[in-house]
């Protein structure tokens, strides 16, 4: 079996589980890579972020502008006070991205 351009000699210590699942994670991350790719600059740029945090790589910091700040302040208030989305918009949004 190939591993990123190198042969994983026969192991003991590494089970077919073990490679079947890494080949796995592979198709599944490609596939999300590819979703992605369809996706508006900023929502990639979102995204790659989030990714970059949860792999433990730095990732820059989002400079917010003051009304955005203000904007989100708002809609925490908004979540405190129990005022959301209804779920007929959610839903609809959810379908325009195939979710």
């Amino acid at each position: 079996m190939r591993r990123q351009g190198r042969w994983i000699e026969n192991q003991p210590c590494i089970s077919r589980a073990i490679l079947y699942n890494l080949v796995m994670m592979t198709r599944l991350l490609q596939k999300a890579i590819d979703r992605v790719r369809e996706l508006p600059e900023d929502e990639q740029e979102a995204v790659a972020a989030v990714m970059l945090q949860m792999a433990g790589t730095d990732a820059p910091l989002v400079q917010l502008d003051e009304e955005t700040r203000a904007a989100v302040r708002e809609g925490i208030r908004q979540g405190e006070r129990g005022e959301f989305v209804a779920d007929e918009v959610v839903a609809e949004s959810n379908k325009r991205r195939g979710l």
